[in-house]
């Protein structure tokens, strides 16, 4: 995971608005649906958009960190159900 500035976090979580979500990770949690998706979005580009239902995990926080781990990503925002994560194309 690459450790991003201040400055960085910001313009991305400007790119970020803009994005539709990759994968949506719902009450049956991570998938392999889902990663699979997940890894091919990163292959496209190096910011996506997921979306988090409530209802999929118990501590939701503690699982945003285990996804952004299990994907080599950095968490860029996580603001209520949507999760932007950066994985560096250079990585």
């Amino acid at each position: 995971m690459k450790k991003i500035s201040g400055s960085e976090a910001r313009a991305l979580r400007a790119k970020g608005a803009q994005l539709e979500a990759s994968a949506v990770i719902g009450k049956r949690g991570l998938t392999d649906e889902n990663i699979k998706i997940i890894n091919e979005a990163f292959l496209k580009q190096d910011l996506i958009k997921v979306t988090v239902r409530k209802k999929a995990f118990e501590n939701p926080k503690d699982e945003v960190q285990n996804i952004a781990t299990q994907f080599e990503a950095t968490i860029v925002q996580h603001l209520g159900s949507a999760l932007l994560l950066y994985k560096s194309s250079e990585d």
